[in-house]
């Protein structure tokens, strides 16, 4: 599924978007003062199909 809204493109997941949403997240943890925990409380961001999609 592709749909617009204004000028984002909103698609379904796919799995190469994985790292560049993991660095997107990180990033924002950063600005606030936080750390991502990959195999923690971020485990979600790596594992999307299994929390998520199921």
């Amino acid at each position: 599924m592709k749909t617009y809204y204004q000028t984002f493109l909103i698609r379904d997941w796919q799995p190469q978007d994985r790292q560049e949403a993991a660095n997107l997240i990180a990033s924002i943890l950063i600005e606030y003062g936080l750390g991502c925990e990959p195999c923690g409380a971020d485990v979600d961001v790596y594992k999307v199909e299994k929390y998520y999609q199921q």
